[in-house]
Protein backbone atom coordinates (compact mmCIF):
# COMPACT_ATOMS: atom_id res chain seq x y z
CA UNK A 1 0.00 0.00 0.00
CA UNK A 2 2.67 2.52 -0.98
CA UNK A 3 2.06 6.02 -2.42
CA UNK A 4 -1.56 5.77 -0.57
CA UNK A 5 -2.94 3.68 -3.24
CA UNK A 6 -5.11 0.27 -2.21
CA UNK A 7 -4.10 -2.54 -3.29
CA UNK A 8 -5.71 -3.63 -6.62
CA UNK A 9 -9.69 -4.33 -6.74
CA UNK A 10 -10.18 -1.90 -3.44
CA UNK A 11 -11.71 1.77 -3.96
CA UNK A 12 -9.96 3.82 -1.56
CA UNK A 13 -11.55 3.88 1.60
CA UNK A 14 -13.59 1.37 1.32
CA UNK A 15 -12.79 -2.15 2.94
CA UNK A 16 -14.97 -5.42 2.10
CA UNK A 17 -17.10 -6.80 4.35
CA UNK A 18 -15.74 -9.62 6.46
CA UNK A 19 -16.97 -12.90 6.04
CA UNK A 20 -19.22 -12.84 2.89
CA UNK A 21 -18.12 -14.07 -0.35
CA UNK A 22 -17.68 -10.60 -3.19
CA UNK A 23 -20.88 -10.12 -5.16
CA UNK A 24 -23.21 -11.76 -2.68
CA UNK A 25 -26.35 -9.65 -0.85
CA UNK A 26 -25.79 -9.14 3.04
CA UNK A 27 -27.73 -11.72 5.21
CA UNK A 28 -29.57 -9.01 6.74
CA UNK A 29 -32.13 -7.74 3.57
CA UNK A 30 -34.82 -10.20 3.06
CA UNK A 31 -34.95 -12.15 -0.22
CA UNK A 32 -37.32 -11.48 -1.92
CA UNK A 33 -39.74 -14.01 -2.78
CA UNK A 34 -40.25 -14.18 -6.69
CA UNK A 35 -44.01 -12.65 -7.95
CA UNK A 36 -46.47 -14.44 -9.40
CA UNK A 37 -48.55 -13.39 -12.94
CA UNK A 38 -52.02 -13.57 -12.72
CA UNK A 39 -53.67 -15.19 -15.63
CA UNK A 40 -55.02 -13.62 -18.81
CA UNK A 41 -58.75 -12.62 -17.73
CA UNK A 42 -60.98 -13.73 -20.31
CA UNK A 43 -64.09 -12.60 -21.43
CA UNK A 44 -67.75 -14.88 -22.45
CA UNK A 45 -66.21 -15.25 -25.55
CA UNK A 46 -63.58 -17.12 -23.85
CA UNK A 47 -60.92 -14.80 -26.55
CA UNK A 48 -58.26 -12.55 -24.43
CA UNK A 49 -59.07 -8.65 -23.82
CA UNK A 50 -58.47 -7.00 -26.96
CA UNK A 51 -54.68 -5.65 -27.19
CA UNK A 52 -53.61 -1.98 -28.41
CA UNK A 53 -52.11 -3.86 -31.32
CA UNK A 54 -55.78 -5.48 -31.94
CA UNK A 55 -57.26 -1.93 -31.80
CA UNK A 56 -55.25 -0.40 -34.03
CA UNK A 57 -55.74 -3.22 -36.68
CA UNK A 58 -59.23 -3.03 -36.43
CA UNK A 59 -59.57 0.60 -36.57
CA UNK A 60 -57.78 0.26 -39.95
CA UNK A 61 -60.47 -1.80 -41.18
CA UNK A 62 -62.82 0.83 -40.99
CA UNK A 63 -61.01 3.31 -43.05
CA UNK A 64 -62.50 4.59 -46.25
CA UNK A 65 -60.99 7.08 -49.22
CA UNK A 66 -63.27 10.07 -50.03
CA UNK A 67 -62.18 11.29 -52.91
CA UNK A 68 -63.12 13.63 -55.97
CA UNK A 69 -63.92 16.00 -53.02
CA UNK A 70 -64.56 19.66 -54.57
CA UNK A 71 -61.98 22.20 -53.71
CA UNK A 72 -64.68 24.62 -52.31
CA UNK A 73 -66.25 22.04 -50.04
CA UNK A 74 -65.32 22.18 -46.40
CA UNK A 75 -64.01 19.67 -43.61
CA UNK A 76 -67.00 20.69 -41.69
CA UNK A 77 -69.31 19.35 -44.31
CA UNK A 78 -67.49 16.54 -44.69
CA UNK A 79 -67.54 15.46 -41.40
CA UNK A 80 -71.27 16.19 -41.09
CA UNK A 81 -71.96 13.97 -44.18
CA UNK A 82 -69.78 11.04 -43.24
CA UNK A 83 -71.28 11.19 -39.23
CA UNK A 84 -74.60 10.50 -41.23
CA UNK A 85 -73.19 7.40 -41.87
CA UNK A 86 -71.82 6.30 -38.62
CA UNK A 87 -69.73 7.60 -35.67
CA UNK A 88 -66.60 9.10 -36.82
CA UNK A 89 -63.38 8.25 -35.50
CA UNK A 90 -61.33 10.16 -37.44
CA UNK A 91 -61.44 11.98 -40.62
CA UNK A 92 -58.01 13.63 -42.11
CA UNK A 93 -57.70 15.66 -45.37
CA UNK A 94 -54.29 17.48 -45.67
CA UNK A 95 -53.72 20.74 -47.28
CA UNK A 96 -51.85 21.48 -50.08
CA UNK A 97 -48.16 22.87 -48.50
CA UNK A 98 -48.09 25.91 -51.57
CA UNK A 99 -51.73 26.73 -51.92
CA UNK A 100 -52.80 25.82 -48.28
CA UNK A 101 -56.03 24.36 -50.20
CA UNK A 102 -58.08 21.40 -48.91
CA UNK A 103 -57.13 18.18 -50.81
CA UNK A 104 -59.21 16.89 -52.96
CA UNK A 105 -59.30 13.31 -50.85
CA UNK A 106 -59.44 12.37 -47.42
CA UNK A 107 -59.47 9.18 -44.80
CA UNK A 108 -62.32 8.60 -42.49
CA UNK A 109 -61.90 6.15 -39.58
CA UNK A 110 -65.58 4.75 -39.03
CA UNK A 111 -66.41 3.02 -34.97
CA UNK A 112 -67.28 0.20 -36.70
CA UNK A 113 -68.20 -1.42 -39.90
CA UNK A 114 -71.53 -0.61 -40.08
CA UNK A 115 -69.89 3.19 -41.07
CA UNK A 116 -68.14 1.31 -43.84
CA UNK A 117 -70.74 -0.38 -45.27
CA UNK A 118 -73.04 3.15 -44.90
CA UNK A 119 -70.59 5.63 -46.70
CA UNK A 120 -69.78 2.76 -49.46
CA UNK A 121 -73.41 2.50 -50.29
CA UNK A 122 -74.60 5.84 -49.62
CA UNK A 123 -71.74 8.27 -50.67
CA UNK A 124 -69.99 6.22 -53.75
CA UNK A 125 -71.10 8.18 -56.89
CA UNK A 126 -72.92 10.90 -54.76
CA UNK A 127 -73.23 14.14 -56.88
CA UNK A 128 -71.65 17.28 -54.58
CA UNK A 129 -71.27 20.57 -56.29
CA UNK A 130 -69.74 19.52 -59.81
CA UNK A 131 -68.37 15.94 -59.04
CA UNK A 132 -69.48 12.75 -58.15
CA UNK A 133 -67.90 11.12 -54.91
CA UNK A 134 -65.38 8.29 -54.63
CA UNK A 135 -65.91 6.29 -51.57
CA UNK A 136 -63.85 2.75 -51.50
CA UNK A 137 -61.77 0.85 -49.73
CA UNK A 138 -59.18 -1.91 -49.72
CA UNK A 139 -59.39 -5.35 -50.65
CA UNK A 140 -59.16 -6.03 -46.74
CA UNK A 141 -61.54 -3.56 -45.40
CA UNK A 142 -63.91 -5.18 -47.84
CA UNK A 143 -63.81 -8.29 -46.94
CA UNK A 144 -63.46 -7.54 -43.22
CA UNK A 145 -67.17 -5.47 -43.68
CA UNK A 146 -68.63 -8.54 -45.19
CA UNK A 147 -67.42 -10.53 -42.99
CA UNK A 148 -68.83 -8.35 -40.44
CA UNK A 149 -72.20 -8.14 -42.14
CA UNK A 150 -72.55 -11.83 -43.03
CA UNK A 151 -72.43 -12.37 -39.46
CA UNK A 152 -74.18 -9.29 -38.62
CA UNK A 153 -77.33 -10.93 -40.21
CA UNK A 154 -76.70 -14.36 -38.72
CA UNK A 155 -77.20 -13.22 -35.32
CA UNK A 156 -80.09 -10.58 -36.12
CA UNK A 157 -82.24 -13.78 -37.78
CA UNK A 158 -81.24 -15.94 -34.47
CA UNK A 159 -82.60 -12.84 -32.24
CA UNK A 160 -85.73 -12.80 -34.47
CA UNK A 161 -86.02 -16.93 -34.57
CA UNK A 162 -85.50 -16.87 -30.27
CA UNK A 163 -88.23 -14.06 -30.37
CA UNK A 164 -90.56 -16.19 -32.20
CA UNK A 165 -90.05 -19.05 -30.25
CA UNK A 166 -90.74 -17.52 -26.84
CA UNK A 167 -94.46 -15.31 -28.17
CA UNK A 168 -94.91 -19.01 -29.40
CA UNK A 169 -94.10 -20.91 -25.80
CA UNK A 170 -96.52 -17.84 -24.49
CA UNK A 171 -99.41 -18.64 -25.85
CA UNK A 172 -99.75 -22.17 -25.47
CA UNK A 173 -99.56 -21.90 -21.86
CA UNK A 174 -102.73 -19.79 -21.42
Amino acid sequence: MQGGYPPPGMMPGVFPMTGMPMGMAPFAMPMMAPTAIPPARTYSTGAPPPTLLSRVRESSLTTVYVGRIPPNVDDDFMRQLLTECGRVMSWKRTKDPTTQKLAVFGFCEFESPQGVLRAVKLLNDQTLGEKQLQVKTEQKVTDYVENWRVNHLRELKAKKQQEKEGKEGEGGEG
